[in-house]
């Protein structure tokens, strides 16, 4: 078969070299994507480096090898691999940006940014680029930037939780602290869970909003919606209620733990006690088998006062949960 083909080149006037060239590359736009998505790093320059080898000039293997090493976490051996692909084929977005990586891996971060630019001005849309450029702006205290960096990300990725947190970030060093807190609430509202939710959560507290707290729920810190009652009433709103599951799925899960309920009301103590009683109510009934002497009760006619790592606040209307030492 193969004598076959090299005949029928001939015979076209097509220069054999040329056809392996061309098979050569379509194999790699083949394997290269491969090793990447099976995570074969190290198999797939032990494949790609022949080829590399016998085809110098063909920029997609050199591409591969440098994404291969940079997931190995070899950043040093990836980028003149790297810089390789972009000299042989600049106008690719993606040869750029990865070069760009390679050298925030090696700390050259003024030809990373670069690199990142360089992506975007041949497209406009690539939002890992805009991200990461954002991240550089950040590092440099250029906050506006870093700003427009990931409100460009945000156009296309609604919900990346690294722009949407940084962005607040930025906002907070802008002294802008309206945009700040809003943009704190969308963060920790869009992702509820996790250590950048526990620091987000910090950050709105520190501004004075505690529409979020972070609790000592057993041996985990977890971040809760206010409990919150309709106006001028015991009911608990519904925005609560979720916050309320949470706790009560940890009991379940943890037969062991007991959790002091506080609420406080500034001027009716009645209500405070009223209220305790009713978020006592809500988690049993979520989870059948938790005993009231599980969830003891205080309550308080008076503010809760809050000590924050730049004054104390006081909150007219609070619930707070504070695991009891066992």
């Amino acid at each position: 078969m193969i004598k076959n083909v090299k005949y029928l080149l001939v015979a076209l006037n097509i220069p054999v070299l040329l056809f392996c060239s061309v098979l050569l590359a379509g194999c790699v736009q083949v394997t290269g994507p491969y090793y990447l998505e099976t995570g074969q790093y190290q198999e797939g320059i032990n494949s790609l480096e022949q080829a590399y080898k016998e085809n110098p000039n063909e920029p997609s293997s050199a591409y591969y090898l440098g994404r291969y090493y940079l997931r190995l976490e070899k950043p040093d051996k990836a980028l003149p691999y790297l810089q390789k692909a972009v000299n042989l084929d600049p106008e690719d977005a993606d040869y750029h940006f990865w070069l760009g990586v390679s050298y925030w891996g090696v700390d050259q971060f003024d030809q990373e940014q670069a690199e990142y630019k360089k992506t975007i001005a041949l497209d406009q849309y690539y939002t890992s680029a805009h991200l990461y450029l954002g991240h550089g702006y950040l590092d440099k205290g250029k906050w506006d930037q870093a700003l427009g960096e990931y409100d460009q990300v945000l156009k296309h990725e609604a919900y990346n939780p690294e722009a949407l947190f940084n962005r607040a970030v930025a906002l907070g060093e802008l002294n802008k602290p309206k945009e700040e807190i809003a943009a704190l609430k969308e963060y920790i509202s869009s992702y509820p869970d996790g250590s950048l939710t526990l620091k987000a959560t910090t950050a709105l507290n520190a501004r004075g909003d505690y529409t979020y707290r972070n609790h000592l729920i057993g041996n985990r810190n977890i971040t809760l919606h206010s409990i919150d009652f309709r106006p001028d009433s015991n009911v608990l709103q519904d925005v609560s209620k979720e916050s309320l599951q949470v706790i009560a799925a940890v009991m379940h899960r943890n037969k062991d733990l007991k959790l002091n309920i506080i609420a406080f009301h500034a001027s009716d103590v009645t209500s405070a006690k009223a209220r305790a009683h009713a978020i006592r109510r809500y988690i049993q009934v979520q989870e059948e088998g938790i005993a009231s002497s599980r969830l003891p009760l205080s309550w308080f006619g008076q503010a809760e006062k809050v000590q924050t790592s730049i004054n104390h606040v006081t909150l007219g209307e609070s619930v707070m949960f504070v695991t009891a030492v066992q």
